[in-house]
C-alpha cells in the first residue's frame, strides 16, 4: 500500500508472480539427476534510467552425479539458459549516483551460466 494515498502499489524489484520446482531422478543404485527451474514475472523497477520494468525470465538449473566405487562424480550446471540482466539494458550507468553507485540495482542474474564439478571420496 502507498503510505500517502492508501493504493496498492508494487514493490520494486519484487515480481509479482514466480514459479519453482524441482525435479529429481534416482536411477540404478548410484546414478542422480535433477532440473531446478525458478521464474520471475515481471518487476517494476526504481533507479533504472534504462527501463522501468524488467524482463521476465527463466533460471534452469541441471544436477547429475554418478558413483564409480567409492567415489561420487558429480556435475552442476548453473543459469544452463545463460540468462543474464545485461542481454536486456546496461548495467553501468553513464555517471556516478549521488549515493556513489556506478551501476543500476540487479533484478536478473548478473554471472551468466556456471558449470562445475568435482568428486567426493568415501573412505
Amino acid at each position: 500500500m502507498d503510505p500517502v494515498s492508501g493504493a496498492r502499489a508494487e514493490t520494486p524489484r519484487n515480481p509479482r508472480h514466480t514459479v519453482f520446482f524441482d525435479i529429481g531422478w534416482e536411477g540404478t543404485p548410484g546414478t542422480w539427476v535433477a532440473l531446478e527451474a525458478g521464474w520471475a514475472g515481471t518487476q517494476r523497477l526504481d533507479e533504472d534510467p534504462y527501463r522501468t520494468h524488467s524482463q521476465p525470465h527463466w533460471v534452469v538449473e541441471l544436477l547429475a552425479a554418478r558413483k564409480f566405487g567409492r567415489t561420487w562424480l558429480f556435475a552442476n550446471a548453473d543459469n544452463a539458459g545463460d540468462v543474464r540482466q545485461t542481454r536486456w539494458s546496461p548495467l553501468l550507468l553513464g555517471a556516478r549516483r549521488l549515493d556513489g553507485r556506478w551501476t543500476v540495482p540487479q533484478w536478473a542474474p548478473l554471472e551468466g551460466f556456471t558449470l562445475n564439478g568435482g568428486a567426493r571420496v568415501e573412505f
